[in-house]
């Protein structure tokens, strides 16, 4: 189980995102859920580990997918956070994250991912994030 949190400036119209030290490309932050550990709370280390953000208020679930790239059982859960602070470490590149940045969400790096990309994008087409109960946040992490 896995989490991915698009932590977004709405007025700015920007997103963060994430280039790790061991796989090439731009991505949402995120990773593995811990032993014991809820999603949400996981979604929140996560960001305060890869971008030095701290969350505050309710971390929003907006979708739920499948990651078949993993071992093909791997379950991603997408989180939207609007209500965050740059905190200790605010785009410090660590052991794990090579670089860490803020980009306009309608002018990306080139070389995103195609999962990160269909996410924002879907975002822009809804940005108070798709609804679960519709299925319209259900699907492949790694192409719908």
């Amino acid at each position: 189980m896995g989490v991915r949190v698009m932590v977004v400036d709405r007025d700015a119209g920007t997103i963060h995102l994430v280039r790790h030290t061991y796989l090439s490309g731009w991505y949402l932050p995120g990773g593995g859920v811990d032993p014991g550990e809820r999603l949400d709370e996981a979604a929140r280390r996560e960001v305060r580990e890869e971008l030095g953000v701290e969350a505050f208020g309710a971390m929003r679930l907006i979708g739920f997918h499948l990651n078949r790239k993993g071992l093909g059982r791997d379950q991603v859960g997408l989180f939207l956070l609007t209500d965050w602070a740059p905190g200790a470490g605010y785009l410090v590149p660590n052991g794990e994250i090579a670089e860490a940045g803020v980009f306009p969400m309608t002018d990306l790096p080139e070389d995103v991912t195609r999962a990160t990309r269909a996410r924002i994008e879907a975002y822009l087409a809804a940005p108070d994030g798709a609804a679960l109960e519709d299925g319209a946040a259900l699907g492949y992490w790694d192409q719908d």
